[in-house]
C-alpha cells in the first residue's frame, strides 16, 4: 500500500511542526495557507508534496521578514524629526537607517534600560566610540 508523504515518518512530524508554527503566526487561517496545508496532507506525489512544504516555509519566512520591518510597541522607529541632527550615530533601526543625534545632547540625560543580555553594555562603548571619533 502507498503511503502519503505527509503521513511517512521522515514528513509527517516536519509537516506537524510547520502546521503548528503556522498556527502561532495565526497565518492557518490564511485560504491560501489552509488549501496548501490541506494540499499537502491529501498528496501523493514525493515532488509536489515537497513544492507545497516549501511554498509554506517561504510564507513563514515572509512573516518573519515583515515583522522585522514593522515598528510595534516594542521595537519602535525614532521619529524622522530626531534621525538625523547631529554626528553621534547612536544605532542603526531595524530598516538599517541610522538614528544620528548630537552629541550634546547626552548632557541633558540618558537613560540606557533592558533586560539582561539585551546590549546596555555594548551601546554604552559603541557611544563611547563614536564620541572619541567625534571628539578627536
Amino acid at each position: 500500500m502507498r503511503t502519503r508523504p505527509s503521513q511517512s515518518n521522515e514528513h509527517g512530524p516536519a509537516l506537524e511542526a510547520l502546521r503548528e508554527e503556522l498556527r502561532a503566526k495565526a497565518l492557518i487561517e490564511r485560504p491560501e495557507v489552509s488549501n496548501l496545508l490541506q494540499s499537502a496532507y491529501n498528496c501523493w506525489n514525493p515532488a509536489i508534496f515537497a513544492s507545497l512544504r516549501t511554498r509554506l516555509q517561504l510564507i513563514l519566512d515572509q512573516y518573519d521578514t515583515n515583522a522585522q520591518r514593522q515598528p510595534d510597541a516594542f521595537r519602535p522607529y525614532g521619529p524622522e524629526t530626531y534621525l538625523k541632527q547631529g554626528s553621534l550615530h547612536l544605532m542603526d533601526q531595524m530598516d538599517q537607517v541610522p538614528f544620528l543625534i548630537d552629541p550634546d545632547k547626552l548632557v541633558t540625560g540618558l537613560l540606557i534600560i533592558g533586560p539582561q543580555g539585551s546590549g546596555k553594555s555594548r551601546l554604552i562603548r559603541h557611544l563611547i566610540t563614536e564620541l572619541m571619533r567625534i571628539y578627536a
